[in-house]
């Protein structure tokens, strides 16, 4: 049994963190090619931002969510400061896991095409949630910890939650921040294929787009330059689209 479950809607971030004391590292876990008697398994990145004051062998795994990856969410830093860095100031080491075709995780090979074709999503939650697995016990090998905590946002809530549910003696604490939930089947959706681009104008909209009247925005304007510049970054092929994708 999950000793907690939390679920975060709102996150405010405060306070100075020394960064000098940030030591970040990426970790690969190898894949291996598909073969007649295996599938194919994506070799995965993991970043890993520790400090003096940090404990490794208290680990939390940031799970992203469906349209950025980690460099993007846990570990950008608005104003100097990362969600990364607070975790630290509080003891914790954060390792950020980026899924099968996201930031320096492996692509997808249908993801060579130069457009995305017809057909279902790559990287379904039970999928993504084997790869959660191969994070999970890597960071306990590497730290030694017995557990490891789980922060989950958006779309990763669901592959995270499937996780929990198979291996729940791997989960210290779960929270779901921004979880998705239940919604009635709106009608003249299309589908989604199997991946998509989508624009720092597509993603600055869905920032800004529901966010109520007289409300502040998610995503400040100030801070979109460069979270843009980083979110292009992501990909090494964007600089080559117009518009940038």
């Amino acid at each position: 049994m999950l000793r907690r479950f939390g679920i975060i809607f709102s996150l405010l971030i405060t306070g100075e963190h020394n960064m000098a004391l940030a030591q970040e590292r990426t970790v690969t876990l190898t894949g291996t090619p598909a073969s007649a008697s295996t599938s194919w398994q994506p070799a995965l990145m993991l970043r890993e931002q520790t400090s003096a004051s940090a404990d490794r062998r208290r680990p939390i795994l940031y799970i992203h969510g469906g349209t950025f990856p980690s460099a993007n969410s846990v570990m950008f830093r608005f104003d100097g400061v990362s969600w990364a860095d607070e975790l630290n100031k509080a003891g914790l080491s954060i390792w950020a896991l980026d899924f099968a075709g996201f930031g320096g995780s492996e692509y997808y090979p249908q993801m060579a095409q130069p457009t995305p074709s017809a057909g279902e999503p790559l990287g379904r939650a039970p999928e993504a949630a084997a790869q959660i697995e191969r994070a999970v016990r890597a960071i306990i090998a590497d730290t030694g910890a017995g557990s490891v905590s789980i922060i989950a946002h958006s779309w990763g809530t669901m592959a995270a939650g499937l996780f929990a549910t198979q291996h729940p003696e791997l989960v210290n604490r779960i929270v779901f921040f921004g979880p998705v939930t239940r919604r009635e089947i709106m009608k003249g959706v299309p589908p989604l294929g199997p991946w998509r681009f989508l624009t720092t104008q597509e993603q600055h909209s869905r920032f800004v787009e529901d966010v109520p009247a007289g409300e502040p925005a998610v995503l400040l304007d100030r801070h979109f330059a460069d979270w843009s510049a980083v979110y292009l970054n992501s990909d090494p092929s964007s600089g080559t689209r117009a518009p940038h994708l």
